[in-house]
């Protein structure tokens, strides 16, 4: 009887939370981070703040690489003063391939880099970037990239066609 009370909690318990739905990115990603990317530009923080937050909430954040959704609201947490969200949110993009350099030139980066945490942060940068290295095949980028910049000549007008006379 003393083993059968706490299984049945633990089973009651179980079965009475929801699942989480699954996450579709078109339409419970993308189209926040379209609204949050419009609210940054027309420096409208606090909205774009709330609409990128409700974006992560709904699914796990990626940084796509034309929005980089996750660099903007690290920008948007240091301009409110959400420090600890921003350093978060910096070690995510550091695990997914951002480097520390570029973001100690940034001087918008210098007070939450001087918190225990950002100190720590930066003291474990190269144990990140290795593992990180570990799980991505470089040479494969550079070449997705090339094509991706091959592939968008025509519409950033820096295609000129070869014209004989």
């Amino acid at each position: 009887m003393q083993i059968a009370l706490p299984l049945t909690l633990i089973l009651i318990i179980s079965c009475s939370q929801k699942n989480k739905p699954a996450c579709n990115y078109i339409t419970d990603y993308y189209q926040t981070i379209y609204q949050a990317e419009l609210a940054y530009e027309l420096k409208k923080y606090d909205k774009a703040y709330q609409l990128y937050q409700s974006a992560f909430n709904n699914c796990a954040p990626i940084n796509t690489y034309t929005y980089n959704e996750i660099g903007k609201y690290v920008d948007i947490c240091l301009i409110l003063g959400h420090d600890r969200q921003a350093l978060d949110f910096i070690e995510l993009n550091i695990k997914n391939g951002d480097e520390l350099k570029w973001l100690m030139q940034d001087s918008s980066y210098n007070k939450v880099f001087a918190t225990e945490k950002g100190k720590k942060l930066i003291a474990n940068y190269d144990n990140i970037r290795a593992d990180y290295l570990k799980g991505v095949n470089l040479e494969l980028r550079k070449e997705i990239q090339e094509m991706n910049r091959l592939d968008q000549l025509y519409r950033s007008g820096q295609y000129q066609e070869n014209k004989q006379d």
